[in-house]
């Protein structure tokens, strides 16, 4: 049966050509994640965030763990159902931000997300959590980072997810992240999921979900309003997906904004 296709990620669009395969690797109750030539893609429900390797579909087809699936043009398929993807495919707005973020607007914002992460010293090793939030400001980051791969529950692991946030946030304030050493991304491989090693991939150049481009906007244009509501949609990602990508941005967004402080950059009006 045929099953609609409301959107697609413009690059889980490229991952699907003609005379490839694709296996199943499991389901959660909103979304089926597949791989394609050791990329993780995902099928999700209506409502769902947006993303490069997502595809938005009517209902979630019934595929079994560790099936293979055919491509042929357009379609995706077994003997049970097929996608047919003639929908809109969605790119990535790769926002590009400044260096020069007002400190005291930050602040504001962490205040606000306090009882959020609270979840983070509860699940994960709190000497790690202490050591992270030190490394954002003096510069020793990617030791820490290497530390908490695989850390914590979740579907991607909850301290995946704080390092993602990081990744994505250093990607947006001009920061030149393209020398992560090799060792960095070895460890990734061994110590976490595929999907999770995928989406650090992607974070580390900028890609990420829909909200936290919005939520990123929102914070270098100063829109209190707007952040609020992209952080509620950014929450809304996993169980603690969202938590994670918030705390890991705002921590890094924060002490580059402190830093400028420090050094007599101007800070902009509220």
């Amino acid at each position: 049966m045929a099953i609609r296709v409301q959107a697609i990620g413009e690059h889980a669009y490229s991952l699907l050509s003609e005379g490839k395969e694709a296996q199943v690797l499991g389901r959660t109750s909103r979304a089926l994640f597949l791989e394609v030539n050791g990329e993780v893609l995902w099928l999700s429900l209506p409502g769902s965030a947006l993303h490069r390797r997502a595809i938005i579909v009517s209902r979630l087809p019934d595929w079994p763990s560790c099936s293979l699936l055919s491509v042929s043009k357009h379609f995706l398929k077994n003997e049970r159902d097929a996608l047919r993807w003639e929908a809109r495919v969605w790119r990535d707005p790769h926002i590009l931000g400044c260096a020069s973020i007002s400190p005291t607007f930050l602040r504001k914002v962490r205040s606000l997300m306090t009882p959020v992460f609270s979840l983070i010293s509860q699940e994960l090793d709190k000497n790690w959590v202490s050591d992270f939030q030190e490394a954002v400001y003096e510069g020793e980051l990617f030791p820490v980072l290497e530390r908490g791969l695989g850390m914590g529950p979740g579907l991607t692991p909850l301290a995946d997810d704080v390092i993602g946030g990081a990744l994505f946030a250093l990607s947006n304030i001009n920061t030149r992240i393209g020398a992560i050493n090799q060792a960095f991304w070895r460890k990734a491989r061994e110590h976490t999921t595929t999907l999770s090693f995928c989406l650090l991939s992607d974070f580390s150049q900028g890609y990420g979900p829909a909200p936290l481009y919005y939520f990123a906007q929102a914070i270098f244009s100063g829109a209190e309003r707007n952040v609020q509501f992209w952080a509620s949609k950014i929450l809304e990602l996993g169980h603690t997906t969202g938590t994670g990508l918030l705390f890991g941005a705002l921590s890094i967004w924060s002490a580059q904004a402190e830093k400028g402080e420090k050094h007599g950059g101007s800070e902009r009006a509220d």
